[in-house]
């Protein structure tokens, strides 16, 4: 029997990059960024720096418990 997945969570898959802008992380190559292992630092950021749809990008893509 499967164990359902849980809510926010993707599968091992490569997902698609939030939609922030990329001047919040301006000193990293957000082409082998990894958004997942680095989830505190894109956080940070978009609660310091950014806007009000960039916030409700990082709650879809990370979901409320890292949120």
């Amino acid at each position: 029997m499967k164990k359902p997945k849980k809510a926010g969570k993707s599968s091992t898959k490569t997902r698609q990059k939030p939609n922030i802008n990329p001047s919040l992380l301006w000193e990293y190559d957000l082409d082998t960024f990894n958004y997942d292992k680095s989830y505190k630092i894109v956080i940070e950021r978009v609660l310091e720096r950014g806007h009000l749809n960039e916030w409700r990008e990082i709650l879809k893509y990370y979901g409320e418990e890292k949120s």
